[in-house]
């Protein structure tokens, strides 16, 4: 779990909680937490630093945290087959080292900020941006 400046981790299906890691600065507006398999956990901030947090070990320990550029809305993440999508404002990056790097795979996805990914049968990603845009067939290969 996460909220306020911690990042929270149950053992007990949430009965209870124990803090495992301490946000330095003013990072309270957690978006998404995703496991991405093989105790590989992503978390992101969409305020205050902005930064995806990584944990590789389901959550217990958590590294320092990284910026994927400059914009802080991190709103949506997909992960297809070792290769993990994430928009950041309208922009959509991708990673295939399980989010330890990131580049740029499309600079203008959506006409908006990108709320919901996904991905259809043929293989080609769906973006709705924040005001309502639908944009369809982003092929997994540019």
């Amino acid at each position: 779990g996460y909220g306020g400046n911690n990042i929270w981790r149950s053992v007990n299906s949430g009965e209870s909680w124990t803090a495992v890691k301490t946000i330095e600065g003013n990072e309270s507006y957690a978006k998404f937490i995703k496991h991405i398999g093989n105790g590989i956990v992503l978390l992101g901030y969409a305020e205050g630093q902005g930064k995806i947090y990584r944990s590789i070990d389901y959550g217990l320990t958590w590294d320092d945290g990284r910026e994927i550029a400059e914009c802080q809305n991190y709103h949506s993440i997909l992960v297809d087959e070792g290769t993990i999508y994430i928009s950041v404002g309208n922009a959509l990056y991708k990673s295939e080292d399980n989010g330890a790097t990131w580049e740029l795979k499309y600079a203008k996805a959506n006409w908006s900020d990108i709320m919901v990914l996904g991905k259809v049968a043929n293989g080609a990603i769906v973006s709705i941006g924040y005001l309502g845009h639908i944009y369809w067939g982003y092929p997994m290969e540019a």
